[in-house]
């Protein structure tokens, strides 16, 4: 039987920092951050390194992404 994996478990440390940004972004200004926004906040060299981290937290069930719009990040309820 495989171990059960908590979900702090589940997120590299990056994905867990972008994810606490995102929650307290969304908290203070009552939309999504863009990724230019997560990539300064995370001192990211490339947008491509925000999307790949936003990317990997939607495969993992903790935001969901509207197509099509920008700022389109939505948490889902997934806590850590």
């Amino acid at each position: 039987m495989a171990p059960i994996l908590t979900d702090l478990e589940t997120l590299a440390p990056r994905q867990a920092e972008a994810l606490q940004f995102i929650r307290e972004y969304l908290g203070q200004h009552g939309f999504a951050p863009s990724l230019g926004d997560i990539c300064e906040a995370l001192d990211l060299s490339s947008r491509r390194g925000a999307a790949e981290l936003v990317e990997k937290l939607e495969a993992k069930g903790f935001i969901k992404r509207e197509p099509g719009r920008r700022r389109g990040i939505r948490l889902t309820g997934r806590r850590l």
